[in-house]
């Protein structure tokens, strides 16, 4: 049972990091172009596939991740699992009280005065922004499950 729910734990926080690192390439991308409507159209996508995605993957690693420490050798206080624990919070908090309103509140701007309004980018570019942090945070949870320090 132990394989299992190990499985569905790396599946999760394998979909939850490889999706933040393709984000960081589309919006990478985008910028590139130096084209407002462009970098806005692609943060718009992300951030609506974002809500769907990032949050099944969070909810998917933290559930599987907990239930992992009670099936298996693992304990909380392991630094590992601690940041671990710590991130998929954190994510998830973040993905729920602030992108997910936030990206709502663009949105609504960008309905009323267009795509290329200040305030509308301004906001996008914090999104991206923290976006980047939680991409940093859910990169180094992966690299400590993978190398389990003091374990």
């Amino acid at each position: 049972m132990v394989k299992w729910i190990l499985l569905a734990h790396i599946l999760g926080g394998s979909l939850w990091f490889g999706a933040s690192v393709y984000v960081e390439g589309l919006m990478a991308a985008a910028a590139r172009t130096k084209d407002p409507e462009t970098i806005m159209t692609v943060g718009l996508k992300v951030a609506k596939t974002n809500q769907r995605v990032m949050t099944v993957a969070g909810l998917v690693t933290l559930v599987f991740g907990t239930w992992l420490v009670f099936e298996s050798v693992y304990e909380f206080e392991m630094l590992f699992v601690s940041v671990g624990f710590a991130v998929a919070i954190i994510g998830l908090a973040l993905g729920f009280f602030l992108f997910k309103p936030k990206g709502a509140e663009v949105e609504e701007i960008v309905a009323e005065r267009g795509l290329t309004d200040p305030d509308a980018m301004a906001k996008m570019k914090s999104l991206g922004n923290l976006g980047h942090v939680m991409t940093l945070l859910v990169s180094i949870a992966m690299i400590l499950m993978v190398l389990k320090p003091g374990a």
